[in-house]
């Protein structure tokens, strides 16, 4: 399969092309914005789902809601929000997320 044809088969599943950085960490990050505000956006390909600062939830006055399920991560165990009525974007492009879910990470910021 050609280049093309591979771009044109993702291209027509949904797919689209981002500009990447790569940290000193090795993590790939890019741009977006969330409501309307710029923010730096870390992919996590091992995920269960698409994280957010509880602070910028706060900042950004959008709904959430405690569940009662603890998450856990790398940097341990947090308490989990669901976060309703949030616009990601990154670009002109609206990804598909199943929840977006709100963490404290002050304590590993």
């Amino acid at each position: 399969m050609r280049m093309s044809e591979l771009t044109d088969f993702l291209n027509g599943r949904g797919y689209r092309k981002l500009a990447l950085t790569r940290s000193v960490v090795g993590h790939f990050h890019t741009q977006g914005t969330l409501n309307g505000r710029s923010v730096e956006i870390l992919v996590d390909t091992g995920a269960a789902c698409t994280c957010v600062a509880l602070s910028l939830v706060r900042a950004l006055g959008i709904s959430c809601e405690r569940v009662d399920d603890a998450a856990a991560g790398a940097g341990g165990a947090f308490e989990q929000f669901r976060v309703d009525g949030a616009d990601l974007r990154l670009g002109s492009f609206t990804p598909r997320i199943n929840s977006l879910a709100g963490f404290d990470f002050e304590h590993i910021n």
